[in-house]
């Protein structure tokens, strides 16, 4: 056992071995839909009226929608969206284009910004799976606008702004990488749950808006490669997308772990996470399964 540290998140980490587990051993397979559950679904085609009005939606060449945005109707702060990435009930990022998604969201961040000026920052992820906190299992992502900067962010930009960003200046190597390409690095790294990964840009930007098309078109076939990987073993996993607070300057990043394991009485009172595995191990259990899924994207 030792003490270790997010070199992002600042978080404290217990890696606790004897409580490790190969991806397998984690499996979960959540039940079928039933027939119920696909004609009530409120994110499929045909049940837009059970959501609240749209703030835009993406559309093909045929006028089929392939992404909307719309209020949440449970929404936790005055601006929480609902983003739903693809119109098939059952669907995941490795088997649609993702290319209509980033648009979406590109074109509703800067939607906030010029309508609101009292916004501050932006959370943007994704919950798939219960036991990731997805409550419909239509694929969506959620937006939520604060009009203040929390102070887990605050740090973050301390830590990563100007020449003293911890990723330009290379402290990720205290993970584990596994891919590196012309615009991104895939890594594993000691976060809060096993098998946890970043993908950051080797450039200093801070927002997905500020991405070159070439860049975009990388960074969404890593993810495509990710989820690819995850679904073999897991059944659910949270994708935070880390963006930089209203003109403030920041370095983009991404982070994606599987729902393995849940905070107890230990972390809850003390502030430290145990997580039985570290880069190393994860990359031993999960490292080649992730690189034939990048193979499989095009990356060699």
């Amino acid at each position: 056992m030792r003490l270790g540290r997010d070199y992002l998140l600042g978080t404290p980490v217990i890696i606790s071995p004897e409580r490790a587990k190969r991806p397998h051993q984690y499996s979960y397979e959540e039940p079928p839909p039933s027939p119920e559950e696909l004609k009530n679904c409120p994110f499929c085609p045909g049940n837009e009226h059970l959501t609240p009005s749209e703030h835009l939606r993406i559309t093909n060449t045929s006028g089929r929608w392939q992404v909307r945005i719309f209020p949440n109707k449970f929404k936790i702060w005055k601006i929480h969206d609902v983003i739903v990435d693809t119109p098939e009930h059952l669907k995941d990022w490795d088997e649609v284009d993702l290319r209509p998604l980033f648009e979406a969201i590109k074109r509703r961040i800067g939607q906030i910004y010029k309508e609101h000026p009292e916004v501050k920052w932006i959370s943007l992820f994704r919950n798939y799976g219960k036991l990731a906190g997805a409550s419909i299992r239509h694929s969506h992502l959620q937006l939520i606008a604060l009009d203040f900067v929390p102070e887990r962010i605050q740090r973050l930009v301390e830590k990563l702004s100007g020449e003293k960003c911890a990723i330009c200046r290379g402290e990720w190597k205290e993970g584990v990488l596994i891919k590196e390409s012309m615009f991104f690095r895939l890594l594993f790294v000691q976060g809060a749950q096993p098998y946890e990964l970043e993908l950051h840009l080797k450039s200093h930007k801070p927002s997905p808006e500020f991405l070159e098309k070439e860049e975009v078109e990388e960074a969404l076939l890593f993810l495509k490669a990710v989820v690819k990987a995850f679904k073999k073993f897991f059944s659910s996993y949270n994708v935070l997308f880390f963006l930089a607070p209203r003109d403030r300057d920041f370095h983009f990043f991404v982070r994606i772990f599987p729902r393995v394991t849940f905070y107890a009485g230990f972390e809850f009172e003390s502030g430290i996470v145990v997580n039985p595995l570290d880069p190393g191990k994860a990359f031993e259990f999960l490292g080649e399964e992730i690189l034939s899924a990048l193979r499989f994207f095009g990356f060699e």
